[in-house]
């Protein structure tokens, strides 16, 4: 199975596979971790449901866990301990988000402004946090952005909100 073909809750990177459980109550994920060189399985510690849309995304430097139905995004390094991460100041709704398999990480919000306009954050590290990006930096390679963008100049809101 390919790694575009896992389901949402199982992610992969280079060392390790991480599954993320729905516990015995509805409202928890149980992370566990398999090392891929091992064979070793370690559970972590609970974290609480984020959505019905919950997406693990694994890469280089660790893990993401995005919903952009509850506009949550938590990462982890080890996949077993998770912290919040606050999404960009104005943000009205978080629309997706992208690892690129260096571990470049990318996100799509709209602005609580008028016209909710479209804007791409690179995360920039704990010390930095979010970076605008140009629509032009955002890597190719993310299908669902390029989506997005199309949508956004297409609405008439985006449309009269860049006419301003």
């Amino acid at each position: 199975m390919s790694a575009e073909r896992l389901p949402r809750d199982v992610a992969a990177s280079a060392r390790a596979a991480l599954l993320l459980a729905r516990g015995s109550t509805s409202d928890s994920l149980l992370p566990t971790r398999v090392d891929l060189g091992s064979c070793k399985v370690k559970t972590g510690q609970r974290i609480r449901q984020i959505g019905f849309d919950a997406l693990l995304q694994g890469h280089v430097g660790g893990w993401w866990l995005t919903s952009t139905a509850e506009n949550m995004l938590l990462i982890s390094k080890d996949g077993m301990h998770w912290t919040d991460l606050t999404l960009p100041q104005a943000t009205h709704a978080l629309l997706g988000a992208h690892v690129t398999p260096d571990g470049q990480t990318w996100i799509a919000v709209s602005h609580a402004d008028i016209g909710f306009r479209l804007q791409a954050y690179r995360w920039e590290g704990l010390a930095h946090g979010w970076a605008q990006a140009a629509m032009s930096e955002v890597p190719h390679t993310w299908v669902d952005f390029a989506r997005l963008a199309a949508e956004d100049r297409l609405s008439p809101q985006s449309h009269e909100a860049h006419q301003r």
